[in-house]
């Protein structure tokens, strides 16, 4: 669960997805049906901190199983943050906005942080592609295959 370590298959990594997803959808659901005001999300907003360093783990895991840093999935990290920052900013009397954009009229910050924004979309694209590929059938860096087991190279 906390192990960054290692290697994650496709499948380990989107079943702990789909996991995730319906527990998040079920939270988002039971706040709809029985809660009102600022409690509205409280359901997923718990979630959402709970499952926060599961996928951070399992992210890096399977990144790792296809032999590329587990850093690549900073920006799924940052934005999980973000997206947690915004969650809670109504339960500690903070407008995130206005801590991020102190002047929201100026045009030259919001157009900054559009690209951003855009910048990070694009790379979290590359990276959902990363996590569809094969894995590297050979141990690499970071442990055997857990797919194909312990592969010597031959040619050495």
């Amino acid at each position: 669960m906390f192990d960054f370590s290692g290697r994650s298959r496709r499948s380990e990594y989107w079943w702990f997805v789909l996991f995730t997803v319906i527990i998040a959808l079920a939270a988002g659901m039971i706040d709809v049906l029985f809660y009102r005001g600022p409690m509205l999300l409280f359901g997923y907003i718990v979630v959402s901190v709970i499952i926060f360093f599961p996928s951070v783990s399992v992210l890096t895991r399977r990144l790792h199983d296809t032999g590329r840093s587990g850093w690549l999935g900073a920006p799924y990290w940052a934005y999980a943050l973000y997206d947690i920052a915004i969650l809670l900013s109504p339960f500690v009397n903070m407008d995130i906005f206005e801590t991020i954009m102190p002047s929201s009229d100026n045009a030259l910050v919001a157009a900054i942080m559009m690209a951003a924004a855009f910048v990070m979309f694009i790379w979290m694209f590359i990276v959902f592609i990363m996590t569809l590929s094969d894995s590297q059938a050979k141990t690499n860096r970071y442990g055997p295959s857990p797919k194909y087991g312990v592969i010597e190279d031959t040619f050495d």
